[in-house]
Order: C-alpha cells, then structure tokens, then sequence
C-alpha cells in the first residue's frame, strides 16, 4: 500500500510533499513473514536566489528470520537423506520432526519471536543560495538514527560462551541452558556536506567538502533462559563500539 499526497507550488514560494508505505508478506518459507512500514515528508521555501528544504523519512520492519537453505534431501523428499541430516547435524525430537513435515517450504527456525527488528529516522537539512551571477554556494546537514535487535534461541547455550558460571542444583552442576538473546545495534550518522560553483560562459569550477562521523554501540543481551542466575535476565554479555569520523575537501 502506498499513499502520496503534495501541494505542489504554493505563493510561488512554497511546496509539501508526503508518502507513506506499508508492505506485508506472509512469505513463501514457513513463518518467514515480513512487516515493512515507512513515511516521507518534505518542506521546502524556494526562493529567486536561494532555497532551504527540510526532509524527514524513516523505515521499521520486522522480519521473521528465515537464513538456512531447504536441505536438499528435504527439496528431493528423500527420506533416508532426511534422516541422515537429522543424524549429521543432531537434531532434537522438536526440531527433526520440522524437517520431516514441513515440505519443501521448510524453515529451520520455529522459535515465534526469532525475528530481525529495526528502525531507521532519517533528518536532512539542504540550503543553496546564488551569491552572485558566478558564484552559488550548497550546504547539506544530515542525521540518521537506527536501532533495533534480531532476536533468536539458542538450544543447549554453554554458560560460559557468555560469561556465566555454572549452576549447582543440589548434586548436578549444570553448564547449559536453553536461552534467548538478542543483538543490538544502536548507532547515528551525521555530518555536514557543502559546495561552491564558480560558473561564466567559459569555465565552471566546483570545490567542497564535508565532514561525517559514525557512532555505533553493538551489545547482546541475554532477555531469558530456562536455567540461568535471575542476575543474568536482561545480562548484556558483550558490548562494542564503532567510531569513525571522514573529512573530504575537493
């Protein structure tokens, strides 16, 4: 579904625009579903030497994940293949039964929360002005927010794959752990663009610039288990960050 509306030119001076989008798939692998939404907005006074636009768009989605291939003894309905999949890659009651009845739509994942979840915000602010009959200055500011999580089960999770100690029940001490986890990103990209044109009837120049930094916090949290220490819910088990910052002149 798409809808777009705008008021074209208003007072000579003046123009809108707007868009918003929803895409919705139920996917052809099992559960591999999809939830797309996003709107445009734009703003703009136009001037006889200079124009100042202001633009807003951003995207959310949730996809359920659906990464591993069909097997091909799955694809061919080979049942001896099957079986010695189940066997080569130790696969439990739950999961093999999944590979034996899905059909060639089969989706490895049957987790209902085992999706990728993301948001995008993006702010841009574009200025040109016309100094003079040779010279026209441009300058573009800009921001983009994104955040979001895939989240997944991991069978049999070894504790210390995450920093946790065992546990003791009584006798039994106990190094693994059916678990949920999900993997962040949480990062912003902005910076400041610019240009200047010279331009007679013989010769055009152009020179700019710009400076950009990314900064991006990735981090995995562990949100449940079946047995872990009530310490480790929502225990954030590793956690990095991406800085970088480019100048360009020219």
């Amino acid at each position: 579904m798409n809808l777009i509306a705008g008021t074209g030119l208003l007072n000579n001076r003046f123009a809108f625009e707007t868009r918003l989008s929803s895409i919705q798939s139920d996917g052809y692998v099992d559960r591999a579903s999809s939830n797309l939404k996003s709107f445009y907005f734009s703003g703009g006074y136009f001037g006889k030497k200079s124009m100042l636009k202001a633009i807003i768009f951003s995207g959310i989605e949730t996809t359920y994940q659906s990464w591993y291939g069909v097997p091909e003894s799955r694809y061919k309905n080979n049942m001896q293949g099957m079986m010695d999949y189940i066997s080569r890659n130790g696969l439990d009651s739950e999961d093999a039964t999944n590979l034996l009845e899905s059909g060639r739509k089969y989706n490895y994942y049957l987790y209902p929360g085992q999706t990728d979840n993301y948001q995008q915000d993006n702010y841009q602010l574009h200025f040109s002005h016309q100094i003079n009959n040779l010279f026209t200055l441009s300058v573009a500011a800009h921001l983009t927010r994104g955040k979001g999580y895939y989240e997944e089960l991991k069978k049999n999770a070894k504790f210390s794959d995450y920093g946790l100690p065992p546990i003791q029940i009584q006798d039994t001490i106990i190094t693994k752990t059916n678990l949920v986890r999900r993997k962040w990103l949480d990062n912003y990209f902005y910076g400041l663009i610019y240009s200047l044109n010279y331009e007679n009837k013989n010769l055009e120049i152009k020179t700019g610039g710009g400076i950009n930094q990314y900064d991006g916090d990735h981090y995995g949290k562990i949100i449940k288990g079946d047995i872990i220490p009530l310490a480790s819910e929502n225990y954030t088990y590793y956690q990095n960050n991406g800085l970088k910052t480019i100048s360009i002149t020219g």
